[in-house]
């Protein structure tokens, strides 16, 4: 649940790599699934820089791809965190990391 609308989401990123209470071929088949769906063009936003813009996202529920396509043009990337919620399962368990041994 996200910790400010209380909507359901799917958070993945480039990060994920199993999927709890699936085997491997079976979470990299989903995973797939779920990718091949964040990255359709009716679900992106692909911004057009000017000058002194600045752009907000936000990192609980979105998953972000920078592309470099500036060429040689200046860019000045300032990143910042507000809060510390971590994003948390429909259960309200928080995010881990699972570490294969």
């Amino acid at each position: 649940m996200h910790a400010e609308t209380g909507k359901k989401h799917l958070l993945l990123g480039g990060f994920a790599g199993r999927v709890e209470g699936y085997t491997t071929s079976e979470s990299e088949r989903l995973l797939s699934i779920f990718d091949s769906y964040v990255t359709r063009s009716e679900n992106t936003v692909r911004w057009q820089w000017r000058e002194g813009d600045v752009v907000i996202w936000d990192n609980l529920a979105t998953q972000h791809y920078a592309i470099a396509d500036y060429e040689n043009q200046h860019r000045v990337v300032r990143r910042v965190t507000l809060g510390k919620d971590v994003p948390v399962n429909k259960d309200n368990e928080s995010s881990r990391l699972l570490i294969k041994k």
